[in-house]
């Protein structure tokens, strides 16, 4: 019942997004996001797996948003290593297009 209620919880909370529950129970877990922000997914989901008796030894996402700080509060509710496999400057990178480049309307 207790584990029903966590999943409830977490699913609410993390802004209805799934959640995969191990059994039997581990002890070590990585927790994945699409993105770090203020890091407040991942935290709720620290502290679900912390509840569960387990520790979430790596939390890794797509991209981290560094200025927002998510990573350090991520490493403070207890997950021991924090990462992303994009760094957000590639995202600021704008392409430069040939000089006789002309758009012409179709999708591609």
């Amino acid at each position: 019942m207790m584990e029903d209620l966590n999943v409830r919880w977490l699913y609410e909370k993390v802004h209805r997004r799934c959640v995969l529950v191990h059994s039997p129970p581990c002890k070590q877990v990585l927790l994945m996001d699409d993105l770090i922000a203020t890091g407040g997914t991942l935290c709720s989901g620290i502290e679900l797996v912390k509840s569960c008796g387990a520790e979430v030894t790596e939390c890794c996402c797509m991209v981290e948003l560094k200025a927002l700080r998510g990573r350090d509060r991520c490493l403070a509710a207890g997950a021991k290593s924090v990462w992303g496999f994009i760094s957000e400057e590639l995202l600021i990178i704008k392409a430069k297009l040939p000089d006789d480049y002309v758009d012409d309307g179709a999708a591609h």
